[in-house]
């Protein structure tokens, strides 16, 4: 998704984590944060039955998505809540997405996964155990964010009003016509089971969506500290300087979010 921005192959991501845009401004990119529509994480950590707690998987091995992503930064998160150094009591492997974290689980691979929805409700429903909800835990991070090159949005800003524009009545028709919502969850993940569909539209509508989607110093600080073992950088760097919100200000001053939301 980076190195997409990067090359100018997509000039907006409507579906980035923090971690991801963060690290490569860090190493010298002029991307930043526009929006964050999920600003937490939606993330549990599930592991095999026979795993009761987060000290159970000391020795074992965890899938993740990809090194420096939301699932990544959520398992870490999770296995530091129960005690355990990520970078020594566990092996952490990167597996693609989340639908091969499931398939890992399945196929004894992994001994636990970082999943989000639908993921965790088809894990749920072969027989995973949730270790840690870490959504429930409430850290702010952007999980879903918007971003851009600086170069892109001053040269384009008539774009990037109209994508966010765009964004935020999207978010607000998914959380309040619930037909329509779960029609999108339906086409998206290829869920057929209803409750399955009503279940991850409902975790996403009523609980994570964030509107309006503004960014957050605290949500760039959680990436921040994250990434400070790994990345110096990080350790004295100011979450301000990887978002830009004026765009969202703007709108918000013109009266438009609030003739959305209201």
């Amino acid at each position: 998704a980076v190195a997409a921005l990067l090359a100018g192959e997509i000039p907006l991501n409507c579906g980035i984590s923090g971690t991801a845009v963060v690290a490569s401004v860090l190493q010298g990119s002029d991307l930043m944060i526009i929006a964050s529509t999920v600003n937490t994480f939606p993330s549990s950590l599930y592991a095999k039955s026979s795993v009761t707690s987060i000290a159970g998987l000391r020795g074992g091995k965890v899938g993740v998505s990809r090194f420096g992503t939301a699932s990544d930064t959520a398992a870490r998160i999770a296995l530091k809540q129960g005690g355990l150094d990520p970078a020594k009591d566990v092996t952490l492997l990167q597996l693609g997405g989340l639908n091969e974290i499931l398939a890992a689980m399945q196929s004894g691979q992994v001994d636990a996964g970082a999943l989000s929805p639908p993921q965790t409700v088809l894990a749920r429903n072969a027989g995973f155990r949730e270790l840690i909800d870490v959504g429930a835990l409430g850290i702010p991070y952007v999980y879903n964010g918007v971003a851009t090159s600086r170069s892109y949005a001053t040269k384009n800003a008539e774009i990037v009003d109209a994508t966010l524009k765009a964004l935020i009545e999207g978010e607000h028709r998914f959380k309040t016509d619930a037909e329509w919502g779960k029609s999108i969850v339906a086409a998206r993940t290829k869920l057929t089971d209803p409750s399955q569909v009503e279940e991850t539209w409902r975790l996403f509508a009523m609980k994570y969506l964030q509107e309006p989607p503004f960014p957050t110093d605290a949500a760039l600080k959680t990436v921040l500290d994250e990434l400070a073992p790994t990345q110096p950088k990080a350790q004295s760097a100011s979450p301000g300087t990887f978002y830009d919100d004026s765009y969202l200000r703007k709108l918000d001053a013109s009266g438009f979010i609030k003739s959305i939301t209201r």
